[in-house]
């Protein structure tokens, strides 16, 4: 149970409420470190840091929703994105959205990940 309650606050936290301010919430790294880590280097590609970052906190979600809903808790999913999605399709997804949302990357990184998928996987047809 305190498990559990220290994941819905965690996913809640990056969810928010809006009233925070920016510079009250911390992280390992900003949208900013990440757009640039997530910068193609001579032509290569994709580096293997935003690669690991992004599908970390994917699979952090993941794991997450999965405890929650195993523990019987009334939560809806993350996310839902549909059978078959590749890493390489979420690591453009949120790459994607941090080129079409400059005014964000001062954000927490993690926070953005989540925001990306939640906002190109909606449950139900949800907005988010």
């Amino acid at each position: 149970m305190r498990v559990g309650l220290v994941v819905v606050l965690f996913v809640t936290s990056l969810v928010g409420t809006g009233e925070a301010r920016s510079q009250d919430v911390t992280g390992y790294l900003d949208g900013n470190k990440l757009y640039e880590f997530c910068q193609p280097v001579d032509g290569f590609g994709v580096k293997p840091f935003c690669q690991a970052y992004i599908t970390g906190v994917i699979d952090y979600v993941h794991m997450s929703d999965w405890a929650l809903l195993k523990s019987g808790a009334q939560i809806r999913r993350s996310w839902c994105e549909t059978y078959g999605v590749t890493i390489g399709q979420s690591v453009d997804v949120v790459i994607r959205y941090l080129q079409n949302h400059p005014e964000e990357r001062n954000q927490p990184g993690a926070a953005l990940v989540y925001m990306a998928m939640r906002t190109a996987f909606p449950c139900g047809g949800a907005t988010p």
